[in-house]
């Protein structure tokens, strides 16, 4: 439930993330978060990430429903919540608030470790991601961000053991 008040009160918010939904609102929103708008964001997301073929023209309607529960409170699934931050191009810090609120770390003194990766020198990624994954069995992250390798070749990253997530690096090799 207080997942969903932050994430309203993100996107009611003057500035970008309301910018894009009032972009796609088919009518004036007097105040507050317009849900239909919020859908055919997070569809034109799945649809340029190509998680969902850009032929399924309902996307959106079949998404409404998905946007009511998330913002109501009643469900927000973290695949879903993934989808909201990455739509929305939302901020590292509101991303990690978002997730902190979702997993119940807000307020929790933090229990710091650090992961670390290093390739070889003769064979450096192409690209590498930090990622978070709802479960360990999921094939694909909720959320992602790409990672500058050091000059070493290494990445890290200082995670909150309590995170209750999967989280890990994950990378291409060159072609």
């Amino acid at each position: 439930m207080e997942t969903a008040k932050y994430l309203v009160t993100l996107l009611g918010r003057a500035g970008p993330y309301r910018a894009r939904w009032q972009a796609r609102a088919e009518r004036s929103s007097t105040g507050t978060v317009h849900q239909g708008a919020v859908a055919r964001v997070l569809a034109a997301y799945l649809w340029d990430s190509g998680q969902v073929p850009d032929t399924d023209l309902d996307l959106p309607r079949r998404l409404k429903d998905t946007v009511s529960r998330a913002l109501r409170g009643r469900v927000l699934a973290p695949v879903t919540l993934g989808w909201f931050i990455e739509a929305f191009a939302m901020t590292a810090v509101d991303a990690a608030r978002l997730w902190a609120i979702y997993t119940g770390t807000v307020g929790v003194p933090a229990a710091r470790s650090q992961v670390r990766l290093q390739f070889h020198p003769d064979c450096p990624p192409a690209a590498v991601w930090w990622g978070v994954w709802a479960s360990t069995g999921d094939p694909q992250p909720v959320h992602q961000e790409p990672c500058a390798l050091e000059a070493d070749r290494s990445v890290y990253r200082y995670v909150d053991t309590r995170e209750g997530h999967t989280v890990g690096f994950f990378w291409r090799w060159p072609e």
